[in-house]
């Protein structure tokens, strides 16, 4: 029997047993590859947690840092003498020919040139009524200027509503209410006005549709007040009435009713200027309004007992009058006036601001950031403009609690 050479099978169906390191091509096996999705996903998730690290840090140095205090102070750039009032959430002055809009931080929302030595404006409702000399001017709320004319005579003072506009033109005999809508269309031109001198006048009813006129004449030696009320849809006078006992200085709104405020009572009268009997009158002798504002659907009025002197404006006797409501509001110490917000009232001392809810005759203290000697307005959301001197300031007031 014939003996055959030995060979090693190089089949490639062998199985390497016991650590055969020979391959189909006889070379040696590469190395097996490492899990690259694995390392990706390894790195991804280390970045991922230094950068959640690096965010903490942040957080917590922003924690260390001193907040504003909700009655922190911010000045204003302008005197307070210069006309200024309230424009819902914003702030309105004339000062250097620029009527100029700021938010309740400072920042200009619009500025609109109107010089002149006699220059002013009245804002209401989202509308600017300004004027100077003769010029007249009706502005929306962004301060576009919707109506900008010339009058026939120089414009003594203008008032704004929701629907219609009026300015009283004019000295004299010959002055005449103006009344426009809001793009200057002429609605009714009143001549015959009741009272000699005219003091103000504004709009009321739902959406501001009718107007009311406040003045004063002579009877014989004796002086009244006149009030009067007209109704522009109809282009007519609705009401007048002749006021001896007392005299007349504000008026303000009540839903539909007009609040007569004089010198010894507030006093509602309807749009046909009746006395109405829907509010009892209010003996108001020694004392005088400070603050009107319409809360839902009641007005708060803020009396103050008069002063003793020009330079002597501190009390602790304060009023808070409703509807069918007369609070007596008397503050820890003597303040110099007071101001109504959407929640509350606030009394103000030269370095403390009183806070107490309406309804309520509680108060709490509240330190300010800077002495105080005047008020201006307040704004919506409870920020009130004040005056240290001739510096003029926006202070976030504390919510009544």
């Amino acid at each position: 029997m014939q003996n055959r050479p030995r060979t090693y099978n190089s089949s490639p169906l062998a199985k390497s047993r016991g650590g055969n390191k020979y391959t189909l091509s006889g070379s040696a096996p590469k190395p097996r590859k490492k899990n690259r999705g694995s390392a990706l996903w390894l790195r991804r998730f280390i970045a991922l947690c230094v950068a959640l690290t690096v965010i903490a840090g942040v957080v917590y140095l922003i924690t260390l840092i001193p907040k504003r205090e909700n009655n922190a102070a911010q000045r204003l750039w302008f005197n307070p003498t210069d006309p200024s009032g309230a424009f819902g959430a914003d702030f309105l002055f004339l000062s250097g020919g620029m009527l100029s809009c700021v938010g309740v931080n400072g920042e200009l929302r619009w500025q609109q040139t109107l010089a002149g030595a006699n220059a002013d404006f009245s804002a209401e409702s989202g509308f600017v009524a300004a004027w100077s000399g003769r010029q007249y001017m009706i502005l929306d709320s962004s301060g576009k200027i919707l109506v900008s004319d010339t009058m026939a005579g120089n414009v003594q003072f203008a008032r704004v509503g929701a629907s219609y506009a009026a300015a009283l033109i004019g000295e004299g005999a010959a002055q005449f209410i103006l009344l426009t809508d809001h793009m200057g269309n002429v609605i009714e031109r009143i001549e015959d006005l009741d009272a000699a001198f005219v003091t103000d006048f504004g709009f009321f009813d739902s959406s501001d549709v009718r107007l009311w006129v406040l003045g004063m004449d002579l009877e014989g030696a004796e002086t009244k007040t006149v009030f009067s009320t007209y109704d522009p849809r109809s282009g007519r006078s609705t009401g007048s009435a002749d006021i001896f006992d007392q005299l007349i200085y504000n008026v303000y709104k009540q839903n539909k009713l007009l609040m007569l405020a004089g010198t010894s009572s507030l006093t509602a009268y309807d749009y046909n200027c009746t006395q109405s009997t829907a509010i009892a009158s209010v003996t108001a002798y020694g004392w005088q309004l400070a603050r009107t504002r319409a809360v839902r659907n009641e007005t708060y009025a803020l009396l103050r007992k008069n002063p003793q002197s020009a330079d002597n404006r501190m009390t602790r006797e304060f009023r808070l009058v409703a509807s069918a409501s007369d609070l007596q509001l008397r503050p820890p110490e003597p303040c110099f006036d007071g101001l109504l917000g959407s929640r509350g009232v606030y009394l103000f001392s030269a370095g403390k601001v009183y806070s107490a809810p309406y309804g309520s005759a509680a108060f709490t203290a509240t330190d300010l950031p800077v002495q105080i000697d005047s008020l201006l307005c307040i704004l919506e959301g409870d920020v009130a403009i004040a005056a240290s001197g001739a510096e003029v300031y926006i202070l976030k007031l504390p919510q009544p609690k």
